[in-house]
């Protein structure tokens, strides 16, 4: 919408001019002091759409220059960053282990006897290992085991002829 503007009398000795908001399309009193440059009527989206619109149409004149220019500033802060980083930790690697040191050692302490995801991985690709966590689940958790067992057992007694498949139907219907 161009920007339509007529002069309507004077305010404290200056000239008031009316004109249309770029936006929102309103007449309004421009401030006399940036006449030839106010575009919107002061309402915040209104200026809000105005500064969108101006920043559209830069980056559409500047499309090229953006691609270019920020490939570059990013390189050389990432190259920057990382001789930074060297340079830190070069100067102060004492400090650095001292904080490092107490640390790995709670890490270390939380998580011992636990496998990592390439263990895991490892674990479940072979069949031996896979064996071995098996019976080591059945070691630390044998008193639940055996209750399950019994459960089983009492189940086959009260209901003699019954599948296994079956058991397990029951056990979850009466979980539930």
């Amino acid at each position: 919408m161009d920007a339509f503007c007529y002069s309507r009398g004077t305010r404290n000795g200056a000239a008031v001019t009316a004109k249309r908001c770029a936006a929102c399309g309103r007449f309004y009193a421009a401030d006399p002091r940036v006449v030839r440059w106010q575009k919107t009527c002061g309402r915040a989206t209104c200026k809000q759409a105005n500064k969108q619109r101006q920043e559209d149409a830069w980056r559409e004149r500047s499309r090229e220059h953006l691609r270019v220019y920020y490939a570059d500033q990013r390189e050389m802060r990432r190259d920057d960053l990382r001789a930074y980083h060297r340079a830190y930790y070069h100067e102060h690697r004492d400090e650095i282990r001292g904080r490092q040191k107490p640390y790995q050692r709670g890490y270390r302490r939380d998580n011992r006897g636990k496998l990592t995801a390439k263990q895991r991985a490892r674990y479940w690709r072979d069949p031996r290992a896979r064996k071995k966590q098996m019976r080591d689940y059945r070691i630390q958790n044998r008193a639940k085991l055996t209750a399950y067992q019994r459960q089983r057992r009492q189940v086959i007694k009260l209901l003699p002829g019954i599948s296994p498949e079956q058991i397990n139907k029951l056990r979850k219907a009466s979980a539930k």
